[in-house]
């Protein structure tokens, strides 16, 4: 979780509209950035409060993550 952390503290030197743009650039996601974004703002409007909504932030950053940096992506044993 230490890349999760080290790319928080990355984002937070961004302007907010590079960061979203970042999050809804994922590759791994749709192929439409709208599509992605409003993905993203669905699932925020449907957070039952202000950790629920983090939580989703940080899942997006960490999948966005997960499709820039192989490390990151999950050893074939642990997919069975």
């Amino acid at each position: 979780m230490r890349a999760l952390e080290l790319q928080v503290g990355h984002l937070c030197a961004w302007k907010a509209n590079q960061v979203l743009d970042w999050l809804v650039t994922n590759p791994d996601g749709t192929d439409d950035p709208n599509k992605q974004k409003s993905d993203l703002l669905r699932a925020l409007r449907g957070a039952s409060g202000p950790e629920s909504a983090a939580a989703v932030v940080l899942n997006a950053i960490y999948a966005r993550q997960r499709a820039d940096n192989p490390a990151l992506q999950p050893a074939a044993s642990e997919l069975r």
